[in-house]
């Protein structure tokens, strides 16, 4: 029975990463104003399988040693759950509604407001290691995590897509 648990919430967290890969369903319609940056397909198809290697191993394995084997179930479901967490992540930049918008999963986690009548130019960015910081107007608005590892998605890809909509680095 246990075993049908962990493949039924693999395929549930399945369908969420196909999900995030069908560019007019993540847009919510039409995606011709829209740019987001996603992970790699293949990064999300590993974390998958980690996942259900982790969760199987987490509901099934038996030690001798209980407290040692507590400790490896909860240590093996807790890098599934980060694993997994992370390609769900996706960076929206919505032209149609005029956001900045940090997604796990479609839901919202932050979004920053422009308004399109005025200049883009009040925008700035640092690239910090495994973080995004941008600003308006000199004051911290959004931070963006870029990781871990490979299984987030890719800072070079973020500035790529700010810069590309006129927001500019805050070091030059």
């Amino acid at each position: 029975m246990k075993i049908f648990f962990a493949i039924f919430v693999t395929v549930i967290f399945g369908v969420l990463i196909l999900s995030i890969n069908d560019p007019v369903f993540l847009a919510g319609g039409s995606d011709s104003l829209d740019i987001s940056v996603l992970p790699e397909s293949t990064s999300q198809s590993i974390a998958l399988m980690i996942f259900f290697i982790s969760i199987v191993h987490g509901l099934m394995m038996k030690y001798k040693n209980k407290t040692i084997g507590r400790w490896l179930k909860v240590f093996f479901i807790i890098i599934a759950l980060i694993v997994l967490a992370a390609s769900g992540h996706t960076y929206t930049i919505s032209g149609k509604q005029h956001v900045f918008v940090d997604k796990w999963y479609h839901m919202p986690v932050q979004t920053l407001e422009f308004d399109p009548t005025e200049s883009i130019d009040s925008f700035t960015y640092k690239d910090k290691g495994i973080f995004i910081f941008i600003y308006k107007d000199n004051r911290l608005e959004q931070k963006v995590l870029t990781g871990p590892l490979f299984w987030g998605i890719s800072s070079d890809k973020v500035i790529e897509k700010l810069e590309r909509f006129g927001v500019v680095n805050a070091a030059d």
